[in-house]
């Protein structure tokens, strides 16, 4: 294993940073990647709350369980083997019971599991014999229902009142398709069940389901009825809201609606006795959440205004406090709607449509927006309207949005209202697009270039070509696009442009610093110095096959995403080049086994946040950084003397890296823990990077040291075996 922590120094203070040297072992044996713990956003996939009032959900994107016990102020993250795809969750008591899914489609498995409190163990519980469980629900006693069968025996509700260790066939499941039978056992024990456009409870004296025809319950994610204490029986039809008197065997409308443009309705009955309704007004951009608040059983309803902008879900209630679903989101009310808070702080977003970075702030696009302005350790939330597409966005240092959602739209009051650019007209559909502070140049689908200089109020046509041009990038001022076999430039921020020939290449992807390189879509590597106007192919070898994705540092650093196409491989890595694309290494490590096996879409999205930080999208698992990216450090030209040294570990634990930079040339020596001349090599004038085979040196402090000119560095490193 390699250690290292570089210093910058000359010969006079060498001495004595040696002398004060005690412990050169960083607390990072390796540079790991760090996930963006604090961005909020995850789509909830169910939601329990415990007597004791822990607060439980799952993601939509099998990334497991999460728990708060404060109610959700701050959440922990789960990571249990197998359970990732959580399909149901119910809380019985202090215990919380779930069910993962296995698979899907033929030969899939379900399994239901159990947590007693948040910090125990995962507890299996087996499943009925001869059955594959498809849905379940658990009682307040512990008593556990499944509805399972296979194709020897019928389906069935399956109980069992020891945790699984036995089990006996209750009754036939309420509906021959099982997987659209709805589940739940009220606070009397009474076992309901959903489907075929009714709903029903099992008598289990008569042995019997007793079916309520007509009360259908439809649209809500979970069965939505309620008893009270009395027996009387409060139902969700999708429709309207249905009590069903016990002592008189009636049914009774509290709450109707039949109007097409609301959303499906949304009903729960609070523990001090009111009723709640939530629907959606109408209006794809001015529609917001509608509540009906009911103290008197559904006699007379009172009309409750919100700030959500979409439908809500009710989740579940716990000490007075409501918590629902909103847009995927968990919101909390305790004024039965008159506010809400949010409740995913700490809760990290697995699904990432997009992010764009400009120096250390981060704007991410997920089922929340989130600006991050230092790197992301800390994130705001703006306010901003519905309708948002994850196609593209840029943000200007003046606060102006610029977005591409198949037409061009600006947004100069951070993203609350929109100005569509043209219109939306086809023939002016954007394929590319630069938000600078000075300037903004937009790539038309018609082959047109216009750009603005006044936050996009007014707009020139400043080149046609025949054909729509993309990938436009920015490199030391000057604008590149690809178009068709050429790449076009422009040195005067979009004034006029002009054009190079391309190496033959197709859907080509272009990246730069003071080299130009360019990827093409069989995998090549082409680089240019001369802004474009010649390029030469760069070594192709087995760790740049298979990029994908291409970003680029201010200092030149430049990494990529590739993919392994070996069959039965498909592996992903991060990979980082410090000298011009010449040469690369692999920094993936830690990254989650979504990124690296294959299982889900690679990365999209690949960007560097100043000093030295790499962030990257792992698919469904959210935001990751990478902060001990080395750094480039170029000599000024003609100043003698100048020097830079960089020094960092490869993925072997057996090499080391290092490049010098020198105008003049250096000599690089390195020492051992004895004093011993370890290494010696000189180095031509300019910037080369080399690799120190360490494999046979024993453990130890080591220096490795660079001359150039007068000028001295010495950077230290210790080898541990």
């Amino acid at each position: 294993m390699i250690i290292l922590e570089a210093f910058r120094g000359n010969r006079a203070i060498l001495n004595s940073l040696i002398a004060a040297f005690l412990c050169l072992a960083s607390p990072q044996l390796n540079a790991q990647w760090q996930r963006v713990e604090t961005l909020e956003g995850i789509t909830v996939q169910d939601f329990a709350v415990t007597a004791t009032g822990v607060l439980y959900t799952a993601s939509s994107r099998a990334d497991g369980l999460y728990y708060s016990t404060d109610q959700g102020i701050s959440w922990v993250h789960r990571i249990d083997p197998d359970v990732d795809f959580i399909v149901t969750l119910t809380a019985s008591g202090e215990s919380l019971y779930g069910l993962v899914a296995f698979g899907f489609g033929p030969g899939s498995t379900r399994k239901i599991f159990r947590l007693h409190t948040p910090n125990s163990q995962i507890e299996w519980i087996p499943s009925p014999p001869n059955a594959k469980v498809c849905n379940f629900a658990s009682a307040a006693d512990g008593t556990i229902y499944a509805t399972g069968g296979d194709d020897l025996s019928p389906d069935s509700v399956y109980v069992s009142s020891d945790t699984g260790a036995t089990w006996r066939s209750l009754c036939a499941a309420y509906s021959s398709d099982i997987t659209s039978n709805a589940l739940r056992v009220d606070e009397h024990n009474t076992i309901w069940s959903s489907a075929d456009g009714s709903i029903a409870y099992f008598d289990e004296a008569a042995g019997t389901w007793i079916q309520w025809a007509g009360q259908y319950h439809g649209y809500s994610q979970r069965l939505r009825n309620f008893v009270a204490a009395n027996g009387d029986a409060y139902m969700n039809n999708g429709s309207r809201i249905t009590k069903h008197t016990a002592a008189t065997d009636s049914f009774t409308v509290l709450y109707d609606t039949h109007k097409p443009e609301y959303s499906p309705l949304e009903f729960w009955r609070m523990a001090d006795g009111q009723l709640l309704v939530s629907q959606s007004t109408p209006g794809a951009l001015s529609r917001s959440v509608l509540l009906l608040r009911s103290t008197d059983d559904g006699a007379t309803w009172s009309t409750i205004s919100t700030e959500l902008k979409d439908g809500i879900e009710f989740l579940g209630e716990h000490d007075g406090v409501l918590y629902c679903n909103h847009g995927g989101m968990i919101v909390a009310t305790e004024d039965h709607g008159e506010s809400f808070r949010f409740r995913n702080t700490g809760i990290a977003a697995k699904y990432i449509w997009h992010f764009e970075t400009r120096g250390n702030r981060i704007h991410v696009q997920s089922l929340r927006y989130a600006i991050s302005s230092d790197g992301g350790a800390t994130w705001e939330y703006p306010d901003i309207s519905p309708g948002m597409s994850p196609m593209g966005l840029q943000i200007t240092s003046d606060g102006t949005w610029y977005e591409n959602i198949g037409y061009f739209r600006i947004s100069r009051d951070g993203a609350k209202t929109w100005e569509a650019v043209w219109g939306g007209l086809s023939e002016y559909s954007v394929s590319a697009f630069l938000a600078l502070d000075d300037v903004v140049v937009v790539l038309g689908m018609d082959g047109t270039i216009r750009r603005s200089v006044d936050r996009g109020i007014s707009w020139e046509a400043v080149h046609k070509t025949n054909r729509f041009a993309t990938n436009l990038i920015e490199v030391h001022g000057a604008l590149y696009a690809i178009h068709s076999d050429e790449l076009i430039r422009s040195t005067d921020r979009g004034i006029t442009w002009s054009s190079a020939l391309l190496p033959a290449v197709q859907n080509a992807v272009l990246t730069g610093n003071d080299r130009m390189l360019l990827l093409s879509a069989s995998g090549i590597l082409w680089a240019s110095t001369d802004l474009g106007d010649s390029w030469t192919p760069l070594p192709h070898d087995k760790l740049t096959q298979g990029i994908t994705t291409f970003a680029v540092n201010r200092d030149g650093t430049f990494a990529a995403i590739r993919m392994d196409n070996t069959p039965g491989a498909m592996k992903r890595d991060v990979i980082v080049s410090l000298d011009d694309g010449r040469s690369w290494y692999a920094i993936t490590e830690n990254l989650p086994p979504t990124f690296t096996n294959g299982n889900f879409t690679p990365a999209a999205d690949l960007a560097f946040t100043r000093p030295n930080t790499l962030v990257v999208n792992v698919a469904s698992r959210g935001l990751y950084t990478y902060s001990e990216v080395p750094a480039v450090i170029v000599c000024p030209q003609g100043l003698e003397g100048t020097l830079d040294l960089a020094l960092w570990p490869t993925i072997t634990t057996s090499e080391v890296q290092y490049r010098v930079s020198a105008p003049m040339g250096a000599t690089v020596t390195v020492y051992g823990p004895t004093g011993a001349q370890m290494y010696n090599a000189e180095m031509e004038a300019g910037s080369a990077a080399r690799v120190l085979d360490t494999f046979d040196w024993p453990a130890g402090r080591y220096f490795l040291r660079a001359s150039a000119g007068g000028t001295v560095i010495v950077r230290p490193f210790v080898l541990l075996r």
